[in-house]
């Protein structure tokens, strides 16, 4: 596990120009664990099975009841990266993946007989297991099943809230707006980029809760599927700041039928999903 250190150095080290991570320490098993599966599953571009989340449990548990600070400060650099996945532009993520990917796995093919390197190389190995299997799938679906149609592709937004009645005297200011704006950015690859912020005032206090998630989508006829991939959501409360908090999350798959219309306010797509709610977003 010595050796696996100067990986995830290096891996540090490559996704430093992005942005400056947060401090972070195993306080929480299953919120540090969650940071590390995000990170390593975005490297390798892979899913862990179940068995293989528990591998990777169990390595980290380890670690910890060992005291072992050299592999404990390892898995805490790559929890650190959680953060900096976030910050690189969409446009460039691709390109930045690939370029990191290829170093990690170069250093893992070096490191037969170290248990982490074995882990993440299987992991990277059903991946393309997985994607053979996926490309002879998809092979025989027919081109428009997997091609993002152009009246699709773009940002589309939903604006809904008011301004805040909260008068400062002493300012002479008003409060922050009530109210919710959510984004969808559908890209002609296949992929998408999904945001929310929600955001509720009373007096001098404000709650804003961010959630973002990319993934992929496939279009078949008017059937819309969303397959996010991991996300993060973050709560502040500049009242109660020891609320304040930033998690992963792991949205459901969602299937909407949907349409581009226009009405008096322009270009918008509407979409219904499986429970029969209804939503729609102005193209931007």
């Amino acid at each position: 596990m010595k050796r696996f250190y100067s990986l995830l150095l290096l891996l540090s080290i490559s996704l430093a120009t992005f942005g400056q991570a947060t401090n972070f320490s195993p306080n929480n098993n299953n919120e540090f664990e969650a940071k590390l599966l995000r990170v390593f599953e975005w490297v390798l571009e892979a899913r862990f099975s179940p068995e293989q989340r528990r591998e990777l449990s169990r390595l980290v548990q380890n670690s910890i009841r060992s005291n072992d600070q050299v592999e404990i400060g390892s898995f805490q650099q790559v929890a650190k990266l959680n953060d900096l996945i976030d910050a690189i532009p969409p446009e460039r993520e691709a390109e930045t993946r690939a370029t990191i990917q290829a170093k990690i796995l170069e250093g893992l093919r070096k490191q037969p007989n170290d248990p982490a390197a074995r882990l993440l190389l299987s992991v990277y190995d059903n991946r393309r297991v997985s994607s053979s299997v996926q490309q002879h799938d998809e092979h025989s679906r027919s081109e428009s099943s997997t091609t993002v149609p152009a009246e699709l592709v773009g940002e589309w937004l939903a604006r809904r809230g008011s301004g805040s009645s909260f008068y400062n005297p002493n300012s002479g200011s008003y409060g922050a707006p009530n109210g919710t704006a959510d984004r969808y950015k559908f890209f002609a690859d296949g992929t998408y980029e999904h945001a929310i912020l929600m955001q509720n005032s009373l007096y001098n206090c404000t709650i804003r809760v961010f959630g973002r998630e990319t993934g992929r989508t496939l279009v078949e006829g008017n059937t819309l599927t969303i397959t996010p991939g991991p996300g993060t959501f973050e709560y502040t409360d500049n009242c109660r700041p020891q609320m304040n908090s930033k998690k992963v999350t792991q949205m459901k798959q969602e299937r909407w039928n949907w349409e581009v219309v226009r009405d008096e306010q322009g270009v918008k797509l509407c979409g219904r999903d499986e429970q029969g709610a209804s939503a729609c977003y102005y193209r931007q």
